[in-house]
């Protein structure tokens, strides 16, 4: 079985959000830093907000351009 990417493996998951053109991420990119976050100890979705927030691995996300005017969270190198 090849390796695949974290977000690959959930691209045929339908997107149960509505259909707006404002969507600042893509599902896939949302479950795979939510996956990566509890599996680093998030334990709620503060938690994994937070960790989204640092920001750890955004600049291998499609949209990760739309997350750069975020300040950095509290103790990150900017």
């Amino acid at each position: 079985m090849p390796v695949l990417p974290l977000t690959a493996v959930f691209d045929d998951l339908p997107d149960p959000r509505r259909d707006t053109a404002d969507k600042l991420h893509r599902l896939t990119d949302l479950l795979a830093i939510a996956t990566c976050a509890v599996i680093g100890g998030a334990e709620s979705w503060e938690a994994i907000a937070e960790y989204g927030r640092t920001k750890l691995f955004f600049p291998q996300l499609p949209h990760s351009h739309q997350l750069s005017a975020l300040p950095p969270a509290e103790g990150e190198l900017a």
